[in-house]
């Protein structure tokens, strides 16, 4: 049986700081949001009509579009080709054998505890008895009773429970997409760790992963409340996280936080490091980088659903080495 969520009680450790915001160009930030559609693979014939539209509209949206296409490079459609069974296999390095016959030759308690590490890539053990869970490289959707939905990212769990006039859910380690329905102007409280968060309507996009919390209001406010201290409210199209015992307001990057929903991940002269760790709930099995390809700068929309498919494309538009040592376990390098 799912608990009842409470706001915790104890004094709060976290002072309060906003950020001033970042200066976006709205019409840059409507050209990611029409690449993240059109990458997607879920674009409608309507909607293509409305980007042709919306492009032939103003010579800003025309020179938007070419300059995100040309920063964004060959990676601008990242893993847009299906690969075939095998094509990673011949597409990326392998192990000698030498070290093939080393791994069958492990002792049993070697065996049992591998064993144990890929039962736990494939579904986090501590997840077991939540109300809804996903395996590695699993996307859940659940119909919410206000007609909203929340989605589920990959090795995520939440508790659920809902009376008459509101939801409680818990997010006990994961991504989490929320869509309020509001069809009854049900609330929605959500809390993870110690955070306690109230959302009246819209979407909020939330993360728990280790220490790494953080919660994303996307087009309405909502109350938020950090171990027990004063609640205080987060804008629309803001992020909340935590930095040095501060807790934190800037404005949100709205393209990626929606493009994960969808499986997908906008980058913009980041590190490869950073997609890396976007990729690993989707690939069961250990994805290794050395500190010398970590500090690569890349940019692009990638397909998070398709892991093997994207270190191809990577492998292919920057000097990078994937080898396969074994089927759960690749290693990343620089090529110099």
């Amino acid at each position: 049986m799912p608990t009842a969520i409470k706001p915790p009680a104890a004094e709060s450790a976290y002072s309060l700081l906003a950020l001033p915001e970042d200066s976006v160009d709205p019409v840059v930030a409507e050209a990611i949001m029409w690449m993240v559609n059109l990458k997607s693979g879920e674009a409608t014939d309507r909607e293509r009509t409305e980007f042709a539209a919306w492009y032939e509209a103003d010579l800003a949206h025309q020179r938007a579009w070419k300059h995100l296409t040309d920063s964004l490079g060959p990676m601008s459609v990242a893993s847009t080709s299906p690969l075939t069974k095998g094509s990673l296999a011949r597409r990326v390095n392998k192990k000698s054998t030498s070290r093939r016959q080393m791994l069958k030759g492990a002792t049993l308690g070697v065996v049992v505890v591998a064993g144990a590490a890929i039962s736990d890539r494939l579904l986090p053990l501590r997840s077991m008895l939540a109300d809804y869970r996903t395996w590695t490289g699993e996307e859940q959707e659940v119909a919410l009773p206000d007609g909203g939905s929340m989605i589920l990212g990959p090795r995520a769990a939440v508790n659920f429970r809902s009376d008459g006039h509101k939801d409680q859910i818990e997010l006990l380690v994961g991504d989490l997409f929320i869509r309020s329905g509001n069809a009854s102007q049900r609330r929605i409280d959500i809390s993870m760790s110690d955070w306690f968060l109230t959302l009246p309507s819209g979407r909020v996009s939330l993360h728990y992963n280790g220490s790494q919390v953080a919660a994303v209001a996307l087009d309405t406010s909502m109350m938020a409340t950090i171990a027990g201290g004063a609640p205080f409210e987060v804008h629309a199209r803001q992020k909340l996280t935590l930095e040095g015992g501060l807790a934190v307001r800037r404005t949100a990057n709205i393209a990626r936080e929606e493009s994960w929903s969808r499986g997908l991940l906008v980058l913009e002269d980041d590190s490869l490091d950073s997609l890396i760790e976007h990729l690993r709930p989707y690939f069961v099995g250990l994805i290794r980088v050395t500190p010398a390809a970590n500090k690569l700068r890349i940019a692009g929309v990638f397909k998070l659903r398709e892991p093997r498919n994207t270190l191809v494309a990577l492998s292919e538009a920057f000097p990078i080495r994937v080898r396969e040592v074994t089927p759960y376990w690749i290693s990343i390098d620089l090529i110099t």
